[in-house]
C-alpha cells in the first residue's frame, strides 16, 4: 500500500510539472549580441507544448508595448536603425503570453543592456585632392558624455590631432539653451578646435571673421551641429551631421558625417573626392578600435 501510495504521488508530481511547463516562459539576453549599441537581442525559450497553448506574445519596454509577436518566435529585435535605442542604457523587457482566449499565460522580464559607441573611428583619403595637404585623414575619437541633463546617453566626438592633442568639436561649444558670437581668431581652446575644423572643409580663402552655434540636436544615432558665419559682407550656414551605424556586412560600428549648408557654403566645402554610394558629403570612418 505504501509502494501504491508513493506511486500516486509521483504521477500527481509529474502531471502537475507537466502542467507548469506548459507555461515555463523565460526571456535572456543573446549573450552573442551585447555589443550592439542601438538594439538588444533577445532568446525566449518555452517548451514545445506551450506552443499549441501560446496564441501571441506582446514586448514592453519599460512600460511601453512596442511589439507583438507569434508564439514561435524565439528570436527578437528590439531597436535597430529604423527605431534606434540609446547607447549605453539599461532597459526593463518583459514578455507576456496570452493565448487565443486573450487571457495571460505567463511573463518573463530580463534587464537588457545596449553597448556602445564609443571608441576611435577613421577616414584616410585615397585620393591626391586634400584640400591644399588640409584633409588627407580624419580621426575621430568618441567618448560618452557625462552631461545628464539630455534625454539619453551621447558621445563627444574629438579630433585627434597629428600632435597628440584631442580637440572637441562636438558639442563644439557645450549644450546650452544660448550661444554667443565668437572671433575667429579668438585665442583661446574654442577658437582653436573651430579654426581646425573650419580649415579641413573650407577650400577657399575667405577666412571668417566670427560664428556663432545655432542648434544642436541629439538622438540615439544621430547629431546635428548648426553654425552661423560671417565672413567679408554675408553670413552662410553650415549643418554638419554626424552618424553612428553599423555596417551588418563586416559587423563592425561606423561613424559617418555628412556635410550640408546653404547655397553660397556649398560652394567652398571640400567634399570627399573618393565619394561612397550615399554621395560626395559623405564621409565613412570606420571603427579602428574601441
Amino acid at each position: 500500500m505504501i509502494v501504491s501510495f508513493i506511486r500516486r504521488r509521483l504521477l500527481l508530481f509529474v502531471v502537475f510539472a507537466s502542467m507548469c511547463d506548459l507555461y515555463a516562459l523565460s526571456v535572456v539576453q543573446d549573450p552573442n549580441a551585447t555589443w550592439y549599441p542601438e538594439r538588444v537581442v533577445l532568446k525566449v525559450d518555452c517548451s514545445a507544448s506551450e506552443k499549441k497553448t501560446i496564441s501571441y506574445m506582446v514586448v514592453d519596454i519599460d512600460g511601453e508595448e512596442i511589439d507583438v509577436i507569434g508564439p514561435y518566435d524565439r528570436s527578437i529585435v528590439i531597436g535597430g536603425s529604423a527605431r534606434p535605442l540609446w547607447p549605453d542604457t539599461s532597459y526593463n523587457v518583459e514578455i507576456v503570453a496570452f493565448d487565443d482566449q486573450e487571457k495571460e499565460i505567463d511573463r518573463a522580464s530580463v534587464l537588457a543592456t545596449t553597448g556602445t559607441w564609443a571608441g576611435v573611428y577613421r577616414w584616410d583619403n585615397p585620393s591626391d585632392e586634400d584640400n591644399r595637404g588640409r584633409c588627407t585623414s580624419i580621426t575621430v575619437k568618441a567618448v560618452l558624455s557625462d552631461d545628464l541633463k539630455q534625454s539619453g546617453r551621447f558621445y563627444e566626438l574629438y579630433d585627434l590631432q597629428n600632435d597628440g592633442n584631442e580637440l572637441r568639436f562636438f558639442p563644439i561649444d557645450g549644450i546650452r539653451d544660448y550661444y554667443s558670437w565668437h572671433d575667429y581668431d579668438e585665442d583661446s581652446l574654442l577658437g582653436l578646435v573651430y579654426r581646425k575644423n573650419a580649415e579641413k572643409f573650407n577650400k577657399t580663402s575667405f577666412t571668417p571673421s566670427r560664428w556663432i552655434v545655432s542648434s544642436i540636436e541629439i538622438s540615439p544615432v544621430w547629431y546635428a551641429s548648426k553654425v552661423k558665419t560671417y565672413a567679408i559682407m554675408f553670413t552662410v550656414n553650415t549643418v554638419t551631421n554626424y552618424n553612428f551605424r553599423i555596417n551588418e556586412s563586416s559587423q563592425s560600428r561606423e561613424l559617418v558625417f555628412v556635410l550640408d549648408g546653404d547655397g553660397l557654403c556649398k560652394m567652398g566645402m571640400f567634399f570627399n573626392p573618393v565619394p561612397p554610394p550615399e554621395g560626395k558629403a559623405y564621409y565613412v570612418l570606420s571603427e579602428i578600435s574601441n
